[in-house]
């Protein structure tokens, strides 16, 4: 059973052209400059060139806009979770691709390129159009906590009490993504939410009266915020 009906469940479609080798590729996740479709590229290429012992190119992967004329049922896009998602549906998908082309590769070990492998399968009525889904468990259990990592961070802050300005002198993170299929993607997502964190710990509730050296004193800039 899914969790929460089909709006946690993340899709990949794949069709790879058996002419040149290219990989056709839709997900149910919406690319927002996250790195989606990056991730999800990287992981196929990952997943099909370890199984079947053939070099990829993650430019061989097309990974197309989400839409519903290509997979019918969307998906939520958000909480940083879904890149992951969808590239767990993408290891779905290039296991049961990969079951379908290893035995043709058993059979014709001269085929030592993944173009010729395709091209020779499709000639052999191999289908090599995959559909899978990936679900978090219903009742949940330890599976779904696997995209849970750790990190630490510590920040330098200079506020200047009488008018509310915040400096951040510098942030320091250290942050356990395991192996990373796009770095420059993990790292634009992790000082991205920094950034995101730190604007929002900025715009809590102020507090309006500050106390110091037993002096009661009010700040105008805070005066201001607190009546708008």
């Amino acid at each position: 059973m899914c969790a929460e009906g089909i709006f946690n469940d993340t899709v990949v479609l794949l069709s790879v052209c058996a002419e040149d080798g290219s990989v056709q590729v839709a997900t149910n996740g919406v690319e927002l400059g996250q790195g989606l479709n990056t991730k999800v590229a990287a992981t196929l290429a990952y997943e099909l060139s370890t199984a079947l012992n053939l070099p990829l190119d993650i430019s061989q992967f097309r990974v197309g806009a989400a839409a519903t004329d290509r997979v019918a049922n969307g998906s939520q896009t958000g909480g940083s979770t879904t890149s992951e998602a969808c590239c767990a549906a993408a290891i779905l998908a290039a296991s049961a691709l990969t079951a379908r082309l290893k035995p043709v590769l058993a059979a014709n070990p001269k085929l030592d390129s993944w173009q010729a492998l395709v091209t020779f399968a499709a000639a052999n009525c191999v289908d090599l159009q995959v559909s899978s889904q990936y679900a978090l468990p219903n009742p949940p259990n330890d599976s779904q906590f696997t995209y849970y990592v750790f990190a630490a961070a510590c920040s330098q802050v200079e506020i200047d009490v009488l008018t509310g300005e915040v400096h951040i002198l510098s942030v320091d993170i250290v942050y356990d993504c395991g192996n990373s299929l796009s770095p420059l993607v993990d790292i634009g997502q992790i000082e991205g939410e920094d950034k995101e964190h730190a604007g929002r710990a900025d715009m809590m509730r102020p507090v309006r009266w500050l106390t110091l050296a037993n002096c009661r004193c009010s700040c105008p800039w805070l005066d201001a915020q607190a009546a708008s």
